[in-house]
């Protein structure tokens, strides 16, 4: 049953991001996207198919969408990322299509945003495989026994998710041929981020034992000695 969720989970994924991408670009037959989308389902299924075998409670935290825990401001916080990461997408195509705010990358730069997406995706991988607490809440989850996760790529920032998501995401606007949305979407990303961070943080130091130490012994949120 985990196996059919994640799986699910997976192609929802792709058609959402397809639906983005091109129904803006008004075109079915955008390449590059399609080979994104492609690149994207090769990617994400082995990784899903790994995780439910080998870390299940990885892929348990991440179904997991509601909880009577979470707090008010982080449903709103939740809300902002999730409309910022579609206006994200949305723009591409738009500004490929219709703005061209900046001349199209050469192929050359097409392939190195390809190869960061993929290099930000493997990192969102790692961070969620090595902490099984993982949501896509905020909560303290009394219930599961939650623990500090301090290893891994735990131990260099606090939250690996968001540094893999801001590589990922300016990484698919590079292939696809958007400059303006790889460096300023960039930007605004990760001014989407940070409530929902704040948010997090305040959580997790007034619910989980160690956390308050932990944010003293790595200070990096998001990016390795510098932030």
């Amino acid at each position: 049953m985990l196996f059919f969720k994640a799986i699910i989970g997976v192609l929802a994924q792709v058609l959402f991001f397809g639906l983005l991408l091109l129904l803006p670009a008004r075109t079915w037959f955008w390449e590059d996207a399609n080979i994104f989308l492609l690149c994207y389902l090769v990617m994400v299924i082995p990784a899903a198919i790994y995780q439910c075998l080998y870390y299940p409670k990885s892929i348990e935290a991440r179904l997991i969408t509601s909880s009577s825990n979470q707090p008010k401001e982080d449903k709103l916080a939740l809300l902002i990322v999730i409309l910022g990461i579609m206006g994200f997408f949305v723009f591409i195509p738009i500004d490929v299509f219709h703005l061209m705010i900046f001349l199209p990358p050469s192929f050359a730069i097409k392939f190195f945003g390809l190869g960061i997406a993929a290099l930000g995706f493997a990192i969102m991988f790692t961070a969620q495989a090595q902490n099984a607490y993982a949501e896509p809440i905020v909560e303290i989850q009394e219930d599961r026994g939650q623990v500090l996760i301090d290893t891994g790529l735990y131990a260099h920032v606090r939250h690996p998710m968001y540094s893999g998501a801001l590589i990922f995401f300016p990484g698919v606007a590079l292939w696809l041929g958007s400059i303006f949305t790889a460096t300023f979407g960039a930007v605004f990303l990760m001014l989407v981020f940070l409530p929902r961070i704040f948010i997090e943080e305040k959580t997790l130091k007034n619910g989980l034992k160690g956390y308050e130490d932990y944010m003293k012994r790595v200070r990096p949120r998001i990016i390795p000695k510098l932030f």
